[in-house]
């Protein structure tokens, strides 16, 4: 037996019979030993609970803690022990199969060595010699195995001895610190009544005494010194406990850090903090104190002048203390807490970035395999353990816990068919509705999901009653909760599916059967994988009777290596699928409807790929650790577009029922429910950023709270000596469209709601203007202070904009300012007829802060600069009122009755429907001229609609003018000319032509009268 006791070294001997028999002895021993540790361990894991309630009544004092600290170390030591062993029976395993693939390469490369006849013999002696050796190799390889399954048998066992030492070493040592912190409370409480009878006797003595005796100020102060130590014997305790803490935490081990400790820590520093400005405050209070006791002391003698030294003294006295409480502060909390993050972060990195564990040789790929088969058999054996344990836990529930399972299951059941009852009859109503809302398409689809899966629900609600109320082993729920969820789980997807594909818009189609097959077994399929998978995690926790995990963590992550392959493989049939169903579907999904699906069928899919792409190369935790947040993104992205569509209902119903209902229906549907709309979409946002923060775990992780805070008070740029952080741009920004958003929704609220008792339309656009630029100014000086920029630093930027604006910007200013003058001053309107410079003529249909825009009568539009209006004369023919005024002169002949062309000229005007009434047409005789009459005629037209174009009007007065004249006979002149001719020493026949054409000249010659 001593020489099996020794490691077997296979390169420097042959294992004999003998030897391998005494080593299969030694490893029986070691068995059999590992066998007693295992049922001892499991006897103190049992008893551990009952050891608990013991160690509560038990005197725990430094000699029961200091063995608990002596048992943990031990198990430390002995954990470590069982790790060097296994790690030498691991190395000389892998040696040992070294030597026999040695042996088995040498005995088939002597096979295929061809023979002779001189060293046929000595060859077939060498094969013999190891065909001999080769079961001895063997035996030694299996022996050796065995005992390395062992080393790892005792490390989970040894393991498990660590842990209920380090549980019954915490324990100890929780209540030996408990105590001990009452025993210290209760002298402190001693103390402080102490201190606090000794102020009331002082208190007592302190009336007898003048309001500003000397003696009475001591006594103050003695009163102030008592109260002082008491509170302090308070503060002293509290301090402890801080160290006593804070040095729990500092001898933790680095892989046990979790969030707790680390807001354990934040807090015990927010105490501390709350100290040091307490002792802070306190002494700056003496120090003046004993400023007036000084002062006093100049005017004191005698007893007085006593009474005053030995006040001093006592202050002096109560100084020391605080400051003295004060320096002992802890001053290590803060680099504890960097430290702890630190060690947090990156465990936190290590687990997520940890690469899954293969087998290295081929003997683990063997046990590995030889594990994943008998995973079906394992799976059956739970099963059968699950029903044969809730079957005892039936068994052994007594009666009256049967009567409340009885009753809570009929309970359920009626409310069940209550519900279904109540499902068809709301059915029958929404299908009469032709055209449904998205909230009540919401409503419909959930309720026909409901009332199809009714009866599951149902007996899921029985089934986990009966878990409940039975109370079974904690690995027989979690299996049955496994497969009753995985179940409702791909009952759901496979009803909306039937759901989809059985609308009567669909009978036709003949793909939507194939469609429901596909969709259905790839939904069983899924729901198998997961099954699966979910149970291989469980049993990986599970600990057999030998404190091993039924699974090991190595065949654990191969599992869920393939889960995730098999995952990224049917990525591609779901993205088919969904192209199909959304080729099917796009005649019915219309409006937000069509929106959701798209996205959330596009989403999930991505989100399995991006899973599964990081299981296959082989980091899993970060896979698992990706898909649950993706997951939950994803629920609470698809809440956020199912309540965005609701609030589109409530919206577009709020703005009907505004219609129906108010007098002011445009102003609620244009103005204010479009507000309440974007201020309850931003709110919905913000909510659901939060949901998922508060799910995922990261809204109460100071670290990711950290991490959030140090990328958004990244600094980008620098102005002035401020930096500008990611935050203050994102701030910025969402302040900009807000305040931009905002000035324009201000600007429409006051011209159509707050001035809407102002007649003058230009003025309500004026104040309505100014209204949005005060809006924007404010939120301009807003975002600036948001963002951190002093506005009195800005003095030399506004200095050098100055200059700017007098040299290059000159122009812009100047229209900038003259549109806040015409705005101020209202010279025009919109909707006036100006006549500007004599070059540009029209309608002012705009008035901006750098140009106003006028239309022409040919319908062109004019930009003119603000600086044209104000710099320069210009003509408003509608500035006091729209009625504008023509004229047009008519030359008359002087043969005619002046007094009948004048009425029968404003009997001609009156008749024409675009002359005003008020102010009336005037008709004058406005001159003689040379050849005719010239009368003036002014009449008024109204600048609207037709009348606008003058020139049309002022042709229908000039021929109603022609026809009344016409129809009086009265002619309109028109110029005539007279022609002399003089002739000198003409003869007889010439004077005889010249008469001739003297009188032709006089037949010839025109009147003076112009029309």
């Amino acid at each position: 037996m001593a020489s099996a006791e020794a490691e077997f070294t296979p390169a420097t001997a042959l294992p004999t019979s003998e030897f391998l028999e005494e080593r299969q002895q030694l490893i029986q021993e070691k068995q059999n030993t590992l066998t007693r540790y295992y049922v001892d361990t499991q006897a103190q894991k049992y008893a551990f609970p009952q050891k608990l309630e013991t160690l509560k009544t038990l005197d725990v004092t430094d000699k029961v803690l200091e063995q608990a600290a002596i048992d943990k170390d031990a198990a430390n030591i002995e954990i470590e022990n069982a790790r060097l062993e296994f790690q030498a029976a691991e190395s000389a395993l892998n040696e040992q199969r070294d030597i026999l693939k040695t042996q088995q390469d040498a005995l088939e490369t002597l096979q295929k060595i061809p023979t002779t006849s001189e060293n046929v013999a000595e060859q077939q002696q060498r094969i013999d010699e190891l065909k001999k050796q080769l079961p001895l190799y063997e035996k030694a390889a299996m022996l050796e195995q065995d005992h390395l399954k062992i080393l790892r048998d005792k490390m989970a066992v040894a393991q498990d001895h660590l842990e209920i030492a380090v549980k019954w070493y915490t324990e100890v040592q929780k209540i030996y610190q408990t105590r001990q912190q009452q025993d210290i409370a209760n002298r402190t409480q001693q103390k402080q009544q102490n201190y606090l009878a000794k102020a009331a006797d002082l208190r007592k003595e302190m009336e007898k005494e003048t309001a500003q005796s000397a003696k009475r100020h001591l006594l103050e102060a003695q009163i102030q010194e008592a109260d002082e130590m008491a509170q302090q014997e308070v503060r002293q305790l509290k301090l402890e406990s801080i160290n006593a803490q804070l040095n729990q935490v500092q001898a933790m081990e680095k892989s046990r850090v979790s969030e707790d400790e680390i807001n354990e820590v934040r807090t015990l520093i927010e105490e501390i903090t709350t100290l040091d400005t307490l002792l802070t405050k306190k002494l700056s209070v003496l120090k003046l104190q004993q400023v007036v006791i000084e002062s006093r002391s100049k005017n004191l003698k005698g007893d007085d002048l006593k009474y005053n030294i030995e006040e001093k003294k006592v202050l002096e006295k109560v100084t020391e203390v605080l400051q003295k409480q004060l320096s002992n502060l802890p001053t290590n909390a803060q680099y504890l807490l960097e430290s702890l993050e630190n060690t947090y972060r990156e465990n936190l990195r290590q687990s997520l970035l940890s690469t899954r564990e293969l087998p290295k040789n081929t003997s683990d790929w063997q046990v590995l395999l030889r594990e994943i088969s008998i995973l079906p058999n394992l799976f059956f054996q739970q099963s059968q353990n699950m029903f044969l344990g809730f079957k005892q836990a039936f068994l052994h529930t007594q009666s009256q816990r049967w009567l409340v399972i009885n009753l809570c299951i009929l309970l359920w059941l009626g409310f069940f068919l209550w519900i279904r009852w109540l499902l068809t009859r709301i059915f029958n109503r929404l299908q009469t509705t032709q055209k449904r809302s998205f909230g009540a398409n919401v409503l419909f689809v959930n309720l026909r999901l409901l009332y199809l899966n009714t009866l599951s629900v149902a007996i899921t609600g029985v089934l986990l009653v009966l878990i409940w109320l039975t109370q079974p082993t904690t690995l027989n729920r979690v299996f049955a909760i496994i497969l009753l969820l995985c179940w409702l789980g791909m009952k759901f997807p496979i009803n909306l599916a039937w759901l989809l594909f059985s609308d009567r818009h669909l009978l036709k189609i003949r793909r939507r059967s194939k469609l429901y097959r596909q969709i259905r077994w790839l939904t069983v399929f899924m729901g198998i994988l997961t099954v699966i998978t979910a149970l291989i995690h469980v049993l990986s926790n599970t600990p057999t009777d030998s404190g091993i995990p039924l699974i090991s963590p190595t065949a654990r992550d191969l599992i869920d290596s393939v889960f995730m392959l098999f995952l990224s493989l049917v990525i591609f049939p779901i993205m088919r699928i969904r192209y199909a169903v959304l080729i099917l579907l796009e005649k019915r999904l219309i409006g937000y409807w069509s929106l959701v699906i798209r996205l959330i069928s596009l989403l999930f899919p991505l989100a399995f790929l991006t899973v599964a792409v990081l299981g296959v190369i082989g980091y899993i935790n970060l896979g698992w650790y990706v898909a649950k947040h993706l997951s939950l993104f994803l629920l609470v992205f698809t809440s956020w577009l199912i309540a965005r569509g609701l609030l589109n209902d409530v919206i577009v119903f709020l703005k009907n029922f505004a219609m129906k209902h108010s007098n002011y229906g445009l102003l609620w549907t244009q103005d204010i429910i479009p507000l309440l709309d974007k201020l309850l979409t931003i709110l919905l946002l913000i909510l659901a950023a939060m949901e998922f923060l508060w799910i995922s775990g990261w809204y109460d992780n100071t670290i990711i709270q950290e991490s959030i805070t140090q990328i958004l008070n990244y600094p980008l740029f620098n102005v002035s000596g401020t930096d500008i952080t990611l935050f203050a741009v994102f701030v910025s920004i969402f302040t900009l469209w807000a305040v931009f958003w905002l000035g324009g929704w201000a600007r429409q609220v006051t011209y159509r709601w707050i001035y809407v008792n102002i007649m003058d339309l230009g003025a309500r656009h004026a104040l309505s203007v100014f209204t949005q630029y005060a809006v924007v100014l404010v939120g301009l000086i807003i975002t600036l202070q948001l963002i951190g920029i002093d506005l009195t630093t800005l003095t030399v930027f506004a200095g050098a904009l100055g200059v700017g604006i007098g040299f290059g910007l000159q122009t812009i200013a100047n229209n900038f300012i003259s549109g806040i003058l015409l705005l101020i001053e209202r010279p025009l309107r919109t909707g006036d007829y100006v006549n500007i410079r004599g070059e540009y003529e029209g309608e002012v249909i705009s008035i901006g802060i750098r140009s106003l825009t006028i239309e022409a009568w040919n319908h062109q539009e004019i930009i003119v600069p603000n600086s044209e209006v104000i710099s320069n004369a210009f003509t408003n023919w509608t500035l006091s009122n729209k009625e504008m005024r023509t004229t047009v002169y008519v030359g008359i002949d002087y043969e005619t009755n002046p007094h009948q062309v004048v009425e029968v000229l404003t009997a001609a005007i009156k008749e024409i429907p675009e002359v005003l009434k008020e102010p009336l047409p005037l008709v004058t005789l406005w001159e003689f001229a040379d050849s005719w009459m010239l009368f003036r005629v002014d009449y008024f037209v109204l600048l609207k609609s037709e009348s606008r174009i003058l020139s049309k009007v002022r042709s229908k007065v000039l021929l109603k003018i022609w026809d009344s004249l016409k129809g009086s006979g009265i002619d309109i002149a028109y110029p005539r000319r007279d022609l002399f001719i003089l002739s000198r020493s003409l003869s007889p026949e010439t004077r005889t032509n010249n008469s001739e054409m003297s009188d032709f000249s006089a037949a010839i010659q025109p009147s003076s009268t112009i029309g």
